[in-house]
């Protein structure tokens, strides 16, 4: 940075000025609020040491923000997809296992019953209010 007395202000400026926007752009991609959260002070702390070691400004840091996110993001899925997953069959439990998707799917099925529950109730009404109105018709 140009002026190195104020470095501290505009870095502060900078974060309170392009957080929410990057911090937006990383959780789109990654969706998950600790990983964005890590991805985000990771791409501050780039951008400022790059800030610094170059003495530059940078007119236009969102841009810049968000390709310094963008290679964060892609080496972290290169790194992930060298490494794959593994899992310890040992700590498999599959009973375990077995009653909590049982008891997810139940929750899920709880949840679809009342949301078409409501729909319904909405289509019974609406049905009962096009009925009176046809017979309000008849009428006259």
């Amino acid at each position: 940075m140009r002026n190195r007395d104020n470095g501290r202000e505009i870095i502060e400026k900078l974060c309170a000025d392009t957080w929410r926007e990057l911090y937006g752009f990383i959780y789109y991609r990654v969706q998950n609020r600790e990983e964005a959260e890590d991805i985000t002070q990771e791409t501050y702390a780039k951008a400022i040491s790059y800030l610094h070691r170059n003495d530059v400004d940078i007119l236009e840091c969102r841009s810049y923000l968000k390709t310094i996110a963008m290679n964060i993001i892609r080496d972290q899925w290169r790194a992930k997809k060298r490494r794959g997953s593994s899992v310890n069959i040992e700590e498999l439990k599959p009973e375990e296992t077995a009653l909590e998707d049982f008891t997810d799917s139940l929750s899920d099925r709880d949840q679809i019953e009342g949301a078409i529950r409501v729909l319904q109730l909405r289509a019974v009404k609406a049905l009962a209010r096009m009925l009176a109105t046809e017979l309000d018709k008849e009428e006259r």
